[in-house]
């Protein structure tokens, strides 16, 4: 069973050599029509360029299952365009993971007779596989790109001398984070050093204050001299 990639092909139609001319007057204007599935695309024209056109468009196909690809040259006319030459490009050789540049010519036709050579330059660039899981050039690719990646490891590994070896410990204390600390509220804080200091100054004037001794009064006796003198009326006189 063949196998069947499914990629992008790069199709580049670079000239021509034509046998076949459909003017009687004046010269073709040939130009290049391509068809992948139901994928179309056409190069410019290249004005009075004869048997000997040249062009320099590219086109990207996306290529599922389609086994070919169909090629016609055609002349721009007025009316109606006249068809030089068609061929038909098998794919199953060009569509190949890792194959080189597909840069030849295919041999143009017009009922059945030769109308002239078309040249091309043709990429693939494989993107799955269909009837296999996975395909000896994919092998190859994974263990060179496994082999690639191990040599720059180790190239960066002996690139630097100086590598330190880090404790585990320390590693593990550092990574650990601290308990975080619950900052109280600034009012209350204020609230409480404020409280602080109003006993503080209590204290102080507790400490600064005389004891007072209370004293009894003595009670008050009547002295010889504070006895009530007797009354002196007006002096007596006898008759």
């Amino acid at each position: 069973m063949q196998t069947c990639y499914k990629g992008k092909l790069i199709v580049k139609p670079t000239r021509a050599k034509l046998i076949r001319d459909t003017e009687i007057f004046g010269k073709m204007d040939p130009y290049v029509k391509l068809q992948l599935g139901n994928q179309n695309f056409r190069t410019k024209t290249h004005t009075d360029a004869g048997k000997t056109p040249s062009w320099f468009d590219v086109f990207e196909f996306v290529r599922t299952n389609e086994e070919v690809l169909n090629l016609h040259v055609y002349d721009e006319d007025t009316i109606k365009d006249d068809l030089v030459g068609s061929a038909v490009l098998e794919l199953k050789d060009i569509c190949i993971p890792g194959k080189d540049l597909y840069s030849d010519s295919i041999t143009l036709t017009h009922k059945n007779k030769k109308a002239g050579e078309l040249y091309l330059e043709i990429n693939f660039y494989a993107d799955q596989i269909y009837s296999q899981p996975i395909s000896e050039f994919n092998k190859v690719q994974n263990a060179v790109e496994t082999e690639v990646a191990q040599e720059k490891k180790e190239a960066e590994a002996t690139s630097d001398p100086k590598v330190e070896t880090k404790d585990p410990e320390e590693t593990k204390a550092k990574t650990e984070p601290e308990p975080e600390v619950k900052a109280e509220p600034s009012n209350v804080v204020q609230e409480v050093k404020q409280e602080e200091k109003k006993e503080e100054k209590k204290e102080e004037k507790r400490e600064e204050k005389p004891e007072v001794k209370k004293v009894k009064p003595k009670p008050q006796t009547q002295s010889s001299n504070d006895k009530p003198r007797p009354r002196l009326g007006p002096p007596f006189y006898g008759a």
